[in-house]
């Protein structure tokens, strides 16, 4: 499921999904993400919106 969500997905997107939620041992806030990955804040934050909602979809529990 994880390799056809991330085919979905731009670079910035695939880097955002790594930083956020792959990276165990990173305690990076939404702020640092968004520096690393050259968005705003707001816009990281609405990168993860969108990944929580396309995982969800997926899961057949978001329409």
């Amino acid at each position: 499921m994880s390799s056809v969500i991330l085919t979905r997905w731009a670079d910035p997107y695939h880097e955002f999904i790594e930083l956020r939620y792959w990276r165990t041992n990173s305690n990076q806030t939404m702020e640092g993400i968004a520096q690393k990955i050259h968005v705003s804040r707001r816009t990281a934050y609405n990168m993860q919106n969108r990944i929580v909602q396309m995982v969800a979809s997926e899961l057949g529990e978001w329409q």
